[in-house]
């Protein structure tokens, strides 16, 4: 409610609670949604950050491998 209607008819406590409630419930929710993205990507993340050890670890063995002298 604007300044003007608090003044002329005052405050309904209810209604704003109802209402911080709600948002409340809204902020979890956007919360444990972020939470589960966030989960997925650094989960994602770790797999490339794995396949790219592999990748140089094959790397580094195949030009260890091919540099060897018989």
């Amino acid at each position: 409610p604007s300044e003007s209607e608090v003044k002329k008819e005052g405050v309904n406590i209810a209604e704003i609670q109802v209402k911080l409630l709600q948002k409340i419930e809204e902020l979890t929710l956007y919360i444990i949604q972020q939470d589960k993205e966030i989960k997925a990507l650094k989960t994602a993340l770790n797999l490339e950050d794995k396949k790219g050890i592999i990748t140089l670890l094959k790397d580094e063995i195949f030009s260890s491998f091919y540099s060897i002298e018989i």
